[in-house]
């Protein structure tokens, strides 16, 4: 067997994780919430439910995922201690167009209820995937298994 310096092991770890696609970068921003964002509601019948708000922006030539979460109804304990409400957003893929943008939306913040409005600061994940100006034309699609989408 064969043993590599640790530095050497980073080295030879980063490079080939550099080959490799990835859906989207680590850059965050943060921007206002547009009013033609799209709406998915989270129902955990009858223990509650979540919305969440989605749009598509360019930043540095690039397509970027911003949005925002909240509760709409009290969760109860069951779905707080179950993670459903992470676990909701890790499995919510948004695509537009044919594009397949980002899968998860951990980045997301949770917001108040009446905090859920146009203009509210939301964060924003720029993802691989290059901005055409079409995109502003598309619907966006939130799916995931639990989810109703409403525009």
């Amino acid at each position: 067997m064969i043993r590599l310096p640790f530095v050497s092991a980073l080295v030879v770890a980063h490079l080939f994780s550099s080959t490799l696609p990835s859906l989207a970068q680590s850059s965050k921003y943060t921007t206002a919430m547009s009013s033609n964002a799209r709406i998915a509601e989270y129902t955990f019948k009858p223990f509650g439910a979540i919305q969440l708000a989605v749009m598509i922006k360019e930043i540095g030539g690039k397509t970027a995922v911003c949005g925002m979460w909240a509760e709409t109804e009290r969760l109860q304990a069951h779905v707080r201690a179950s993670h459903l409400p992470r676990r909701g957003r890790a499995n919510t893929t948004v695509d537009v167009g044919n594009r397949r943008l980002i899968k998860g939306l951990g980045f997301m913040a949770e917001v108040a209820p009446e905090d859920f409005v146009t203009g509210t600061t939301v964060n924003c994940q720029v993802t691989n995937v290059p901005w055409e100006a079409g995109f502003t034309r598309q619907k966006i699609r939130l799916s995931s298994p639990k989810s109703r989408s409403r525009s």
